[in-house]
């Protein structure tokens, strides 16, 4: 599919009027228009303030994989390992989750300037530990986090424990 038409079919998907793109944008009505027909090549900068009009990255814009709202990942015959991320990252998905299968006394140290994280306990006692504080989530707790900075992750139980961890990419 050609650039314009993937701004337009976008556009059309999320029901913003041509008229409202060019609005948030800054952009005539038809010059977006002029875009979305192919008549004209925008700029970077063009591009970039229409990639943010409309939420996506400008590698979403120019990805091959076909833009869905739903993605479905089956399941692997393959046994978890420590750290199984759930989605390819080369989807530009914003979140990123984790299974983490943490063995008896693992520890995982995680961290960001900026974003934001939620983790939820599916089996075992897990501590937390970050931003000064520390306490103990077990089978069913769920955490939020923003901007986490450096924290710690530690299975407490004595069998393994599964969680569930979402990370924003920023």
């Amino acid at each position: 599919m050609r650039l314009g038409a993937r701004i337009k079919n976008l556009r059309i998907s999320q029901g913003v009027l041509l008229k409202e793109l060019a609005k948030k944008t800054g952009l005539s009505i038809s010059f977006v228009s002029q875009v979305e027909r192919e008549k004209t090549s925008p700029s970077i900068d063009s591009l970039s303030k229409i990639c943010s009009a409309l939420g996506v990255s400008l590698a979403h814009l120019f990805s091959e994989r076909e833009t869905k709202e739903i993605i479905f990942i089956k399941k692997k015959k393959k046994k978890m390992s420590f750290n199984f991320s759930v989605f390819n990252e080369a989807l530009g998905i914003k979140m990123k989750p984790l299974i983490l299968n943490l063995k008896e006394k693992d520890i995982v140290f995680e961290g960001r300037e900026r974003g934001e994280e939620f983790g939820h306990v599916i089996k075992g006692k897990i501590g937390l530990e970050g931003k000064g504080e520390k306490t103990i989530l077990n089978e069913g707790d769920s955490v939020y986090l923003i901007n986490p900075l450096r924290h710690k992750l530690q299975n407490l139980s004595n069998k393994n424990s599964v969680v569930i961890w979402v990370i924003t990419e920023m």
